[in-house]
């Protein structure tokens, strides 16, 4: 009888990327204990988190407004499926709840997470966490510069005092329970209570209605951004001399020294863990068990064209015909080609002999005998299990052939 063989395995992930001259102004923010938008000239739309250029109108953004650590719930759920935590790379403990909050001084939202009493089912129904809920920002006590100083947010209660927005705030004193709630269009704001459902305008996040009064406030809004972008062009003109400092056409000048990054600026670390859980298959766990028991390689043999595909295949690669017999190849084999990796053994397309595919294993001995069509034979691990990795690798053997 057959062995069947689950193969379980793991994988690391780690990428690190720049933070861009926004959000590199945004982190030391951050670490300082204050939330920084940036502001269109053209539109007034305030962005957090910060962008370099205006999703409305095309401007490039180089103001810069403080915004407040309150503001009101626009979207939220309630999490019950474990899935990967971005900045641990971890599974995340479930329930947890998440929202879209829009903080008071800004236009666009945050995806944060929702920290204490009535992030749960029974407060998303209940009196808890909901749509219009007023929420405050939790900070960590060590910063570090990034979007996780924010541990969360925690819901302000239906009876505690409003908590003064900052000023010039376009959402001042907005999401208050059983009042009608204010949202702005720009520069241009509409009252909520007793109309129509908002419907979602632009890239902003922010809400359009079909009043006459709301048009008539967005065609406003869309009229000073065509005028804003019209003028950018025609200054964009006379200053054919400036040198190109990589602006898209169209778009306004930006201060330079106020956008660009602080060279001690660290870049931005992310990873993630993964882990599988698989059944081998019928020829796979007969591989795996022969390479665990006898220390030698399978190849699956099709029956139409003759081709031996090693590791074996349920059905031939080139002709797609179903494979049930299997054959013995190796140990030596003949390098297709090979990827240097520092600090990590080389991998190598490696083909056995008497086979027709190769597969994809770790290349030992010296890199310069690595190249294609040198000979290599068979290294297995000093622990054979049912797995690949009782393959400890190739070693090369001699010329190339």
């Amino acid at each position: 009888m057959t062995e069947h063989v689950r193969v379980s395995a793991e994988m690391t992930l780690e990428w690190r990327y720049s933070p861009g001259a926004a959000m590199a102004r945004f982190r030391q923010a951050l670490r300082a204990g204050r939330i920084l938008a940036t502001r269109c000239d053209g539109c007034g739309t305030r962005y957090l988190p910060p962008r370099p250029v205006c999703g409305d109108c095309g401007l490039a953004l180089s103001a810069w407004v403080e915004v407040a650590e309150v503001g009101t719930v626009l979207a939220c759920t309630v999490v019950h499926v474990p899935i990967v935590d971005g900045r641990t790379g971890l599974p995340r403990e479930v329930p947890y709840a998440m929202a879209l909050v829009r903080l008071d001084g800004a236009d666009s939202t945050l995806n944060h997470f929702i920290l204490g009493e009535g992030a749960s089912d029974e407060g998303v129904s209940g009196e808890g966490l909901a749509i219009g809920s007023r929420v405050r920002a939790r900070w960590r006590e060590e910063r570090t510069g990034s979007l996780d100083d924010l541990e969360g947010f925690e819901v302000v209660p239906a009876d505690a005092p409003e908590v003064t927005p900052v000023v010039g705030s376009p959402h001042a004193g907005e999401g208050q329970r059983g009042n009608a709630v204010t949202r702005s269009h720009g520069r241009a704001a509409t009252r909520l209570h007793g109309q129509a459902e908002p419907r979602f305008r632009g890239t902003t996040g922010r809400f359009a209605h079909d009043s006459t009064e709301s048009r008539t406030a967005v065609h406003e809004n869309e009229h000073r951004i065509r005028v804003s972008r019209t003028s950018s062009e025609n200054e964009q003109q006379d200053r054919v001399s400036e040198p190109d400092c990589g602006r898209s056409p169209g778009l306004r000048p930006t201060d330079r020294s106020d956008a660009t990054a602080p060279p001690d600026e660290p870049p931005l670390v992310a990873g993630l863990h993964l882990e599988f859980r698989y059944a081998a298959g019928r020829l796979g766990s007969r591989f795996l068990v022969a390479l665990r028991d006898e220390g030698t390689l399978l190849g699956a043999t099709c029956p139409d064209c003759g081709v031996v595909s090693c590791p074996p295949r349920p059905t031939c690669p080139r002709c797609g015909a179903g494979v049930t017999d299997l054959v013995p190849v190796g140990p030596e084999a003949t390098l297709l080609a090979a990827v240097p990796r520092p600090g990590a053994p080389a991998l190598g397309l490696v083909r056995p002999d008497g086979a027709t595919t190769g597969m994809l294993h770790r290349l030992l001995g010296p890199p310069e005998a690595h190249v294609p069509g040198a000979r290599l034979r068979l290294v297995l691990a000093e622990t054979r299990t049912a797995s690949i990795l009782t393959i400890a690798g190739f070693a090369p053997t001699g010329p190339r052939s």
